[in-house]
């Protein structure tokens, strides 16, 4: 049996006349006894327009000339706006609804972007308080439903604003529930509304913010070990790296001068291996020691200080895993 393609969406072509769409019908083998099918299209170049085999009248016949389009047959692809399984029983849909559906399908709406005020990476112990601002961007807002947009903190769970206007921004006031992470970790927010679709179909985006340590490298001449460890406030002055990171490998950009320290807390673990980025040689490096820093935030912690076993003179790339 021959494979109809054209029960994906009943269309056969264009044709000039109905002679050359049935001969086409019958040549391509999705004829039935010898005519079209019920329910077959095609458009006529001549007359310009749209024309239906109707096997009542044995005849293609002008959609224009037909009051509704009748198919109890549920449909076996998505074809534009109409979903597979779509049926249309008496009285069916008049042809501009089937067109409509056709060529402007229904458009799912979405949230492009979505954003809290404090950025998605702050420093552990970092209070969430007091009014904040999220904001997000939608598509297709004619597709939703008007007061239905609700804010969440969904890693708690905690309900933060609900059925609201889907206008943004919206500040919220943590002051009754704060959040803070003294330990590294995240939290998730997430954005919902509902569509227009009946039955109703919700969509959603998540905005997560994470808490993380703050890491440290840099260059001093002074030897400092474990006899004579490096001072927190030295530490924290280390000009070559410091930024809030959630582990330690990566590569670290070292200053001309001096011995090389690179600091972490000791909670992100030991390192492997110290290599310099340019030969892909070890970097000689002594054993950990540990000192505690209080952050900005209040929260203290155990840091490991890395350092080279000798002074290196010249800028280095150290590739810490």
């Amino acid at each position: 049996m021959t494979t109809a393609p054209y029960l994906q969406h009943n269309y056969i072509g264009e044709f000039a006349n109905d002679g050359a769409a049935t001969a086409n019908v019958v040549t391509r083998g999705w004829a039935s006894g010898g005519n079209p099918r019920q329910g077959m299209l095609y458009y006529n170049t001549t007359s310009r327009q749209l024309l239906y085999w109707d096997d009542t009248a044995v005849a293609w016949v002008p959609l224009s000339s037909l009051s509704n389009y009748v198919n109890p047959l549920a449909t076996p692809y998505d074809v534009g706006g109409i979903p597979s399984g779509s049926t249309f029983a008496s009285p069916g849909k008049t042809y501009q609804q089937m067109l409509d559906l056709l060529l402007y399908p229904y458009v799912k709406p979405t949230f492009s972007a979505f954003n809290l005020d404090t950025g998605a990476i702050i420093e552990v112990g970092t209070l969430i308080t007091g009014n904040h601002t999220f904001t997000w961007t939608e598509t297709e807002v004619g597709n939703i439903t008007a007061g239905t947009l609700d804010l969440n903190d969904i890693t708690t769970p905690t309900a933060l604003e609900t059925n609201i206007s889907i206008a943004s921004p919206k500040v919220h006031d943590f002051t009754a529930v704060p959040i803070q992470l003294n330990t590294q970790g995240y939290i998730v927010f997430r954005v919902t509304a509902d569509d227009t679709e009946v039955p109703v179909v919700p969509f959603q985006r998540d905005f997560t913010v994470y808490w993380y340590w703050k890491l440290y490298a840099g260059t001093d001449v002074i030897n400092y070990n474990s006899g004579n460890p490096m001072p927190e406030a030295t530490i924290e002055a280390l000009a070559d790296f410091s930024q809030l990171e959630p582990d330690f490998a990566r590569t670290y950009a070292l200053s001309a001068g001096g011995y090389k320290y690179i600091c972490w807390p000791t909670s992100m673990g030991i390192a492997t291996s110290f290599k310099d980025q340019a030969t892909g040689l070890d970097v000689a490096m002594d054993a950990p020691y540990t000192v505690n820093i209080t952050n900005a935030q209040a929260v203290a912690q155990d840091y490991y200080v890395y350092k080279t076993t000798n002074i290196l003179g010249s800028a280095i790339n150290i590739i810490v895993t």
